[in-house]
């Protein structure tokens, strides 16, 4: 009988279609149970949970097939990078622990992503994990941590319950733990164990010049943030108008962001300098202009389009509400006209008259039922046609104040 290789069995490989296979098939039940799974097959793409563990994996690849993915386990590997996992935007727990990963990256699709683990790596730096606003737990302990400033970065996270960063060169003074629920106040478990407001205090006082810099610093940020957020909305507020950033200097600074010539010729001396001192205010008073009449013609503008949108709501309106009348009218003779139907075939059935008048009399109303009928078609024909030439009078004069 062949004998395996025990070196073969150790090398090194990536994840492709048929270790992927070979897994799910691990993930299977035993028995009668597993054997029918594997008879119907499972697609990739339906697979929610996967186990790749002690495969001796060292890059990350061909899981963009597995779209609906929501628990990940590559632990136990030889993995150096994070990557190749933007299609999995439906992953909510991820397992890196035990590779050999040296920084936190690619990540930015995984938004759904709860639960993190990338205990015993070679990681240097908390970062890169910006747009994973649900995380709740976050495991990594045992990596090359030195910093202890790097707990700054997990302040952003609103849902993080519990971090473990043991074993990290920054873990190991005694007021670590202290330090982490001092400087990061909505964490609950450190650890796995609760912090307590006793520990809280204690940092608070330990730490409080700290902490008071940090948080005239985040405050400094945030100000910045809101700027910056609110000349985006200006400018999307603006774009409508097509004047987006000419009330700031945006448009003036990057005409010289990268002028290195520009920025030479400035040196030259002060008279330069005043020229280009005075040709920065033509600039800026020009966009102000400018930007000016786009508002003003922006605001003529969209009182054109009001107005024209009421005048079409109106034309509707009307021509529903003279619609209605002509329908109210014919509803009403109609049903006079079979309340005389039903009374003559009363009288048929009674024998009260005979079947030649009852013919007559019949012939008679269905001519003029029809005759009604008539008439409300030209009437409601004639609405149509006067809200077509109304709305088509408007659509003219809606082109001709725009143009």
């Amino acid at each position: 009988m062949a004998m395996t290789d025990p070196c073969k069995a150790r090398e090194p490989r990536v994840i492709d279609n048929a270790l992927i296979q070979k897994c799910i098939d691990y993930q299977y039940p035993k028995g009668e149970v597993g054997r029918l799974m594997r008879e119907e097959g499972i697609a990739m793409e339906e697979i929610q949970e996967i186990r790749i563990e002690y495969m001796n994996i060292i890059r990350i690849d061909h899981l963009w097939v597995m779209k609906s993915l929501t628990k990940l386990q590559l632990n136990n590997n030889y993995i150096e990078k994070i990557e190749n996992l933007e299609m999995l935007v439906n992953l909510k727990e991820l397992d890196l622990s035990f590779n050999r990963v040296a920084k936190i990256e690619n990540m930015d699709t995984l938004v759904n992503l709860e639960k993190l683990c990338l205990y015993d790596n070679i990681i240097e730096k908390i970062e890169n994990m910006d747009t994973l606003k649900n995380l709740t737990i976050l495991t990594i302990g045992k990596n090359q941590i030195n910093d202890r400033e790097n707990i700054y970065y997990l302040r952003k996270f609103d849902k993080l319950t519990s971090l473990n960063m043991a074993l990290n060169p920054c873990a190991e003074k005694p007021d670590f733990r202290i330090y982490v629920a001092t400087f990061v106040p909505k964490l609950v478990y450190y650890e796995y164990k609760r912090l307590s407001e006793s520990e809280r205090e204690e940092g608070a006082a330990k730490f409080e010049t700290e902490l008071r810099n940090l948080l005239r610093i985040e405050e400094e940020i945030n100000a910045k943030i809101l700027l910056i957020e609110k000349e985006r909305a200006d400018a999307e507020l603006h774009s409508v108008s097509f004047v987006e950033y000419l009330n700031t200097r945006h448009l003036f600074d990057s005409m010289f962001a990268d002028d290195v010539e520009g920025k030479a010729l400035l040196e030259i001396g002060e008279d330069v300098q005043d020229f280009f001192s005075d040709f920065e205010e033509q600039f800026l008073d020009l966009c102000r202009q400018v930007f000016q009449a786009g508002q003003k013609h922006y605001k003529i503008r969209m009182a054109e389009i009001e107005m024209f949108e009421k005048a079409v709501e109106e034309a509707k309106r009307d021509n529903q509400k003279e619609s209605i009348g002509h329908m109210d009218v014919f509803m009403a003779e109609k049903q006079k006209i079979f309340d005389q139907i039903k009374v003559l075939n009363v009288q048929a059935d009674n024998d009260l008259i005979d079947e030649s008048d009852y013919f007559d009399q019949t012939d008679e109303i269905t001519d003029t039922f029809n005759d009604i009928v008539h008439e409300v078609w030209k009437n409601l024909m004639k609405l149509e046609i006067q809200l077509f030439e109304q709305l088509e009078e408007v659509n003219s004069n809606l082109e001709h104040a725009l143009s």
